[in-house]
């Protein structure tokens, strides 16, 4: 949360899968006392989940990699990351809105 304090403008909505682990009531009372709007967003919607076509990118850029462990895995997830087109991550949350409006309707 605090990339988003940084990064982001003074007020945001936070979105999230709806997992049990992000709708436990611990979770709801530090976004509540935080101050932090969380959007309502659909259960098992992956199609609406930018983060979804994030991890579908960087896997098609791994999937050539020799991977034989987990460590390996992370770094190579993370060199992924780190040569990721910053207007890639752009697009896709700029796609959000029209996403969520068009589901909505």
């Amino acid at each position: 949360m605090l990339y988003a304090e940084w990064e982001m403008p003074l007020k945001f909505t936070f979105q999230h899968d709806n997992d049990t682990k992000h709708t436990a009531k611990l979770v709801k009372e530090w976004f509540g006392a935080n101050k932090i709007q969380v959007l309502k967003w659909p259960l098992q919607s992956p199609d609406l989940n930018p983060t979804e076509n994030l991890w579908e990118i960087i896997e098609k850029q791994i999937r050539t990699k020799i991977i034989s462990n987990r460590a390996q895995l992370f770094k190579e997830i993370d060199n992924a990351w780190k040569l990721m087109d910053p207007a890639i991550i752009s697009n896709l949350i700029g796609s959000m809105p029209n996403i969520h409006m068009s589901k909505s309707n």
